[in-house]
């Protein structure tokens, strides 16, 4: 295994970080965030934004 990196698995790219010490920005909300938690709320405070329903397609001929 030599010329490979411990933190990099062939094939894979390394999962994208954010910045340390994030706090969740609703008010009054201590929560640390993940480094790897890319929004600005924790889970508790976090409103998804809706999406439309996924409507499937035809159902093909056999």
């Amino acid at each position: 295994m030599s010329g490979t990196s411990l933190n990099q698995v062939a094939g894979r790219r390394p999962a994208k970080t954010y910045d340390d010490g994030r706090v969740c920005a609703h008010r009054g909300c201590k929560t640390v965030l993940s480094q790897y938690n890319k929004n600005k709320f924790c889970w508790q405070h976090f409103q998804p934004v809706p999406r439309p329903a996924r409507i499937p397609g035809p159902v093909p001929k056999t």
